[in-house]
């Protein structure tokens, strides 16, 4: 079984067709060699003792750029990645998904068991577990932040959970399914358009789980001018649905038709850039002499009161308790320390 890889932003990509592909096979046959094949391509991460005498796995991998998606088939082992190894494998957005056997994922004390064609995240830049509890068959497809807009606001909300299961999600995985039948000649010609594909339906998912739609519709034509003209404006308290109407010199009914095609209306639009806008603000340390109520304005709301009940409808805390957690994470990662989200269920 092989697979491909590469991918970056949905509308913005672009692709090399000379770009290099590498292919990468290994068959291991034995617990010691599997050791030796972490320590050599993952050094970061850290393998825990499975009990057995012989941990037969084959790894199939592709990588394009940054990018890489793999197949990966092993006995029942834990996969750790430590606070004290933060310096490596950061900045990568890390998709799971489980084809036979049983897989565990814990992130930011949360867990989740994955069943078949399920597919869980987390963030490779933090503490994080895989746990193979007997052997299991996997996708692993990992990716930049930056193929993900609006990563920083959305990885409290999805980070060791599985993405809810929807036609969008079993098309992402039927994609990769079906990739992976093919030949490697076959996939460096055709993979990037697949797992592009396979990119802009999770992060559109990515964005339906944290509430956030309209993050994932085009940032061109109408509706693009529309979001540039809303974030230009977020600041305003009287921003309404008939100004951005207006802007793009449109009936207020036009207006909710276009962005009917996406699934939003204009107001969870605006709703939506105000609430981003105020957790980046929030857990960005820079900004910590800054009061929640000076970010509550400058984002556009009328008073600390409603942010706040929006804020915690949203994202399963209050403003202060957010800043609170991503003010002490920060200062314990410079420490070496672990810390901890609280579960959003």
């Amino acid at each position: 079984m092989k697979v491909a890889t590469n991918i970056e932003l949905p509308i913005k990509n672009k692709f090399s067709s000379t770009s290099p592909w590498t292919f990468k096979p290994h068959h291991l046959s034995s617990t010691s060699s599997w050791h030796d094949f972490l320590q050599e391509h993952f050094p970061w991460l850290e393998q825990k003792n499975s009990g057995q005498a012989v941990l037969p796995a084959v790894v199939d991998s592709f990588r394009f750029s940054n990018v890489t998606l793999a197949t990966i088939s092993v006995g029942a082992c834990e996969i750790v990645r430590t606070r004290q190894q933060a310096h490596s494998e950061t900045g990568f957005v890390k998709l799971i998904w489980r084809l036979s056997g049983a897989l565990q994922v814990d992130q930011d004390g949360r867990t989740c068991i994955l069943e078949a064609a399920q597919v869980a995240v987390c963030d490779t830049s933090r503490p994080y577990r895989i746990r193979l509890l007997e052997k299991t068959s996997f996708f692993i497809l990992m990716l930049p932040y930056e193929n993900f807009p609006n990563w920083e606001s959305m990885q409290a909300r999805v980070c060791g959970r599985k993405l809810a299961e929807g036609a969008i999600t079993q098309a992402a995985f039927g994609a990769l399914a079906t990739l992976a039948n093919f030949s490697s000649d076959a996939i460096k010609a055709d993979g990037d358009i697949v797992v592009r594909a396979v990119q802009w339906m999770i992060s559109t998912t990515f964005h339906k789980n944290c509430g956030d739609v309209d993050e994932a519709v085009p940032t061109d034509g109408r509706i693009g001018r529309a979001r540039r003209f809303i974030l230009s404006h977020i600041s305003d308290p009287d921003l309404s649905v008939d100004a951005v109407a207006a802007a793009l010199c449109m009936s207020r009914r036009s207006l909710y038709h276009l962005f009917s095609e996406y699934q939003i209306t204009p107001g969870k639009m605006i709703l939506d850039i105000r609430l981003q806008q105020a957790i980046q603000i929030l857990g960005n340390p820079k900004f910590n002499r800054m009061k929640a109520t000076e970010i509550a304005f400058g984002s556009g709301f009328n008073d600390y009161a409603t942010f706040s009940r929006l804020f915690k409808l949203r994202y399963g805390l209050s403003p202060s308790e957010y800043r609170l957690k991503a003010t002490s994470q920060e200062r314990l990662s410079i420490i070496g320390l672990s810390s901890t989200f609280p579960r959003n269920e």
